[in-house]
């Protein structure tokens, strides 16, 4: 199987791989969840395979076909994940939870970064 990362695919995963290395545990969880986001997009729904590539996939024998994602629909994902994070980080801060609203807080400034959108809100 060839894989064609896209630029931002790319930038999650030396992210995460930084996020690792500096220990950041609220950066690698949203990088993780972003980055999965992006390969169960990827998957091929189970009506769309052959019955030997069922078969296949269920022995673990082969690897099955994987759609490819284009840039636009990666940054889509990055995108619902940084909303996703900015609304938590406001539902905590609505409820007095600081740590919680802060972690998400951080976790969306991790999202923005990979997008290039350091001074954006979502």
């Amino acid at each position: 199987m060839e894989d064609h990362p896209t630029d931002l695919r790319t930038a999650l995963r030396t992210r995460l791989r930084d996020a690792m290395r500096a220990r950041d545990r609220p950066a690698m969880q949203v990088l993780r969840v972003a980055l999965s986001a992006v390969e169960n997009a990827e998957a091929v729904a189970d009506d769309e395979r052959t019955q030997s590539e069922r078969w296949a996939a269920a022995s673990h024998a082969v690897d099955v076909p994987r759609r490819q994602v284009s840039e636009e629909e990666v940054r889509a994902l990055v995108t619902a994940e940084l909303e996703d994070r900015v609304a938590t980080a406001a539902w905590h801060r609505d409820r007095g939870q600081g740590d919680e609203a802060a972690t998400a807080d951080a976790q969306a400034a991790t999202l923005r970064a990979v997008l290039g959108d350091d001074d954006a809100e979502a």
